[in-house]
């Protein structure tokens, strides 16, 4: 019982760090809820390895007639359960409150916001937005940044066809972009 256990809990346990990794990354993969039901999960598996592991100890404990090895036995199978038990509780991250997952989200749109600026001060045009992008033109910013991205990906497969396609979207962008600031 208690391998299987373990067994359980060390297959779920990147599970749950992966969903409160992703809750504290500002991702919407995953809600709280999410986060709680595979603790629980964690949980179980935990509280049956120490209540297993306890019997057993309690078993060795309460038997008189047995020789010393089997004492040892339980007493090490307690001992490793702990071991086992200690290192899940230090590795496992607590869940994320509404507050830590709203903190993780601003700052995941702070540092968005500062590199789409930074970004937007390679884009013909933009440069004089030094301190930040208008609200109206961040959609345009968005776009021309991933076009970028398409851009030097196409170039590194060797699609010409893409790139040529991908410049002109890129053009269009600019003029988009600069027709919005003369308004």
């Amino acid at each position: 019982k208690i391998i299987q256990a373990l067994n359980e809990y060390t297959n779920n346990h990147p599970t749950y760090s992966a969903i409160v990794d992703s809750l504290l990354n500002g991702d919407t993969k995953y809600q709280i809820m999410d986060a709680k039901r595979t603790y629980r999960d964690l949980s179980i598996h935990y509280e049956k390895i120490d209540s297993t592991s306890k019997l057993i100890l309690k078993l060795a404990d309460n038997d008189k007639t047995s020789d010393n090895r089997y004492a040892i036995l339980c007493r090490n199978i307690r001992t490793y359960s702990l071991q086992s038990l200690q290192n899940f509780a230090i590795s496992t991250k607590r869940i994320p409150t509404e507050d830590d997952i709203k903190r993780a989200c601003d700052e995941k749109k702070r540092l968005e916001n500062e590199r789409m600026a930074q970004f937007a001060s390679t884009i013909p045009g933009l440069s004089s937005y030094v301190s930040g992008i208008p609200v109206k033109l961040e959609p345009f910013v968005h776009q021309y940044y991933q076009v970028t991205q398409f851009l030097e990906q196409a170039k590194l497969d060797g699609r010409h066809e893409d790139i040529e396609s991908l410049e002109m979207n890129l053009k269009e962008l600019e003029r988009a972009i600069n027709a919005i600031q003369h308004k």
